[in-house]
C-alpha cells in the first residue's frame, strides 16, 4: 500500500479529501453520505479495513445511510468484473465489519480461483480465517460473539443473524 495515504484523522478535518481513489461515497436524494460514516460504520477501526482492502487491490463503494431503495443493495456485494465491494450504509458496525469480510473473502477467492463457487469451500475457508482474525482482535463486542461463533460454522451467502 502507498504511504501517501494517510489513515488517521482527527474531527476537525474534511475526511473526504483524505479518502483513496478507491474508495468512493454515494449518496441518494434524500441524504448526502458523511465521510465519517466511515469511522461510525467500522466501528473507529476504519484504516485497518482500509489497509485490508487497498492490499488486494480492491475498491470500496459505500451507499447512502438512509436505507432508502435506491441503493439497490441488501447489505453488500461484490463485482468480480470492477473489484469493488458495495456496502449499504445503511447497517450497524458489526454487520457492516461482517459483510466487508464477506466481500473482501470473494475479491481474495476470486484472486487465487476466478472459478470457485461464490459461495464454496473456498469462499467458506477465507471469510472464516478474516473472521477469526478479527475475534483475535477483539473486534467484536463481547455480546456479539456467541452468534458470531455460529456464522463461523457453516458461513451462507446470505447472513440470517442482524446485530
Amino acid at each position: 500500500m502507498s504511504d501517501e495515504y494517510d489513515m488517521s484523522f482527527s474531527e476537525d478535518e474534511d475526511l473526504s479529501q483524505k479518502l483513496h481513489p478507491a474508495i468512493t461515497l454515494e449518496s441518494c436524494s434524500k441524504m448526502p453520505v458523511d465521510p465519517y460514516i466511515l469511522i461510525e460504520l467500522f466501528d473507529g477501526k476504519w484504516g485497518w479495513y482500509e489497509q485490508m482492502l487497498l492490499s488486494n487491490n480492491g475498491k470500496l463503494r459505500v451507499l447512502c445511510q438512509c436505507g432508502c431503495s435506491a441503493t439497490n443493495c441488501d447489505a453488500g456485494s461484490y463485482s468480480t468484473r470492477t473489484r469493488e465491494i458495495i456496502l449499504s450504509g445503511y447497517q450497524n458496525p458489526t454487520n457492516v465489519i461482517l459483510t466487508f469480510l464477506h466481500e473482501l473473502a470473494h475479491l481474495k477467492t476470486f484472486d487465487v480461483n476466478p472459478d470457485c463457487q461464490a459461495h464454496g469451500k473456498e469462499w467458506k475457508k477465507e471469510y472464516k480465517t478474516l473472521i477469526k482474525q478479527e475475534m483475535d482482535a477483539k473486534v467484536f463486542p463481547e455480546e456479539h460473539l456467541a452468534t458470531i461463533k455460529k456464522i463461523l460454522k457453516n458461513p451462507l451467502a446470505q447472513q440470517k443473524y442482524t446485530f
